[in-house]
């Protein structure tokens, strides 16, 4: 028959277990708690360099084409055209701030594209031309990256080049709605017009920035629509009609 000193003892190691047991509980509850305290704050410091990347990107200066006016513009002129710059009158100044995906702009492209050429090379007028990009909604963002692309080219290869990439755009543009030219194919256009290093600029979307910027610009000087044309800083309200004569009048 077990002594009374055997029971205590007895109960004595089982109390001691049983608070060993708690006690053991307590240490694994801590851990678990250190643990997730360790994974929340691991993941409150990764997002918030997330977002200090992400802002820094954001507030980072647009990187700027070279070779384009203070307005953001491409000059496209006689010499530029034809390699020669007659003597005379200067000629008369055409700004034209277009959207790549405007089908009014294709309008005026497809009406007076040839008669813009012809006055260019023959030296009556000077077209600067100011890419913006407006309808972004309706083309997942085109206009932006076809603004972006001319100013590869333009950088890469001159006016030029930039006014036959420019011509190829509007002759290829694609339905409102959509995705847009895939980049594939406007690389394959900057090629086409001898633009070979613009590729990696357009596929980097390098100028997609500055053309968020400069459409931001024109808006800020009163731009509200494309195509928007000024003969000799005068506004042509209907300029797929009435260019020609607003040229004719400004000479």
């Amino acid at each position: 028959m077990a002594s009374n000193d055997d029971k205590r003892q007895r109960k004595q190691r089982a109390e001691a277990m049983r608070k060993e047991r708690e006690s053991a509980a307590r240490r694994r509850r801590n851990g678990i708690t250190v643990a997730i305290v360790v994974v929340v704050l691991a993941l409150i410091v990764a997002a918030g360099f997330s977002i200090k990347y992400y802002t820094d990107q954001n507030n980072a200066p647009a990187a700027v084409p070279t070779g384009l006016t203070d307005d953001n513009g491409v000059v496209f002129d006689q010499e530029t055209s034809t390699g020669e710059s007659a003597a005379g009158a200067d000629p008369i100044s055409v700004v034209l701030y277009e959207d790549f995906q405007c089908p009014a702009c294709k309008a005026l492209f497809d009406v007076q594209g040839a008669y813009i050429k012809e006055q260019v090379d023959n030296g009556t007028i000077s077209v600067e031309y100011r890419p913006i990009a407006i309808l972004d909604r309706a083309s997942d963002g085109y206009s932006t990256r076809a603004s972006a692309a001319s100013v590869c080219v333009a950088e890469d290869a001159g006016a030029k080049a930039f006014h036959e990439f420019h011509n190829l755009l509007y002759a290829n543009q694609p339905p409102e709605g959509g995705t847009g030219l895939p980049e594939d194919q406007v690389v394959s256009y900057a090629e086409e017009v001898g633009a070979d290093a613009a590729a990696a600029c357009i596929e980097d979307g390098t100028y997609e920035k500055w053309a968020e910027e400069a459409t931001s610009a024109a808006s800020v000087d009163g731009i509200s629509g494309t195509p928007t044309v000024l003969v000799d800083g005068k506004l042509v309200e209907n300029p797929t009609v009435e260019l020609e004569t607003a040229v004719a009048a400004a000479g």
